[in-house]
């Protein structure tokens, strides 16, 4: 089976070539989040980050984010973009991921068409 994202090549196009996440988003979501949970904002988990883009930008409103992806290569192109103290980048199952006050991912319309033939 063909897995996306494998070859370092292919995660720093992604990367290079992927729309940033909105400020209005993250706004809301902070918002919504801080109304709901507590404030400060303690640890969130960012499901399926690639290289990272909305980890970083979520990252000054969290005392840690982790941003998680199966695909080793995204990994890399997120750690090496200097992410701040309070984030770390891992590269496992999304599955994983527990006691944790926030999950986000970045709904892409693109992938549920590929897989799901829409």
């Amino acid at each position: 089976m063909f897995r996306y994202f494998r070859e370092a090549d292919h995660a720093a196009l992604y990367k290079k070539f992927r729309h940033p996440t909105p400020d209005q988003l993250i706004t809301h979501i902070v918002d919504y989040i801080t109304q709901q949970i507590c404030v400060p904002l303690g640890v969130a988990v960012d499901v399926g980050c690639g290289a990272g883009q909305s980890t970083l930008v979520l990252a000054p409103h969290f005392t840690s984010i982790l941003g998680v992806d199966p695909s080793d290569a995204a990994i890399q192109e997120a750690r090496g973009s200097n992410p701040p103290h309070n984030v770390q980048f891992r590269s496992h199952s999304s599955t994983r991921a527990r006691n944790r006050e926030t999950i986000t991912v970045r709904f892409k319309p693109h992938w549920e068409r590929m897989y799901l033939g829409l």
